[in-house]
């Protein structure tokens, strides 16, 4: 089985301490953290039943209505996958970013991780500082992926994150 390149040091925890966690994100992290969730579900173009269930579970955590306005707000203000490559560029604070990417493995390996999924969470390590290129070249052979890294591009806008 594949794993991403980068696993820096999750933190796993249960659903309190994690919802503790996860609430201490700035607005402005939240609407990343949802719209990377949408972005990783819909990585591989199909939604399994255990993403819906760890989706669902998010919605519990949150409170359905704070969840859905979290996602209202990130499908206006991250209309297509490079928009949102771009606010996650401005997620800054190290915990902030640790925090979310930790709960995007926790997606990711709900299924087993696909391929694309473990592209984004390349990407996302790049972009974080949590690989440099040199781990995510070594890890592309070892594989012997096609390619290690989806950056966000044009082709990646042809899917609905919110849909």
């Amino acid at each position: 089985m594949q794993h991403p390149v980068a696993l820096p040091n999750p933190v796993f925890v249960g659903d309190d301490e994690r919802l503790m966690h996860l609430k201490q994100l700035q607005p402005h992290e939240q609407i990343v953290l949802v719209g990377l969730y949408h972005w990783m579900i819909h990585a591989d173009l199909e939604v399994s039943k255990e993403e819906e269930e760890r989706l669902e579970k998010m919605r519990v955590l949150w409170g359905a209505d704070y969840w859905t306005g979290l996602e209202q707000q990130a499908q206006a203000k991250y209309p297509s996958a490079r928009a949102l490559a771009l606010g996650c560029r401005n997620v800054m604070r190290p915990d902030a970013r640790q925090c979310i990417y930790d709960e995007l493995i926790r997606l990711a390996g709900a299924d087993d991780y696909h391929p694309d999924e473990i592209k984004l969470l390349n990407w996302l390590a790049l972009t974080w500082g949590f690989a440099d290129q040199a781990a995510v070249d070594r890890a592309q052979a070892a594989s012997q992926a096609p390619e290690a890294v989806m950056e966000p591009s044009e082709e990646h806008d042809t899917f609905d994150l919110f849909g």
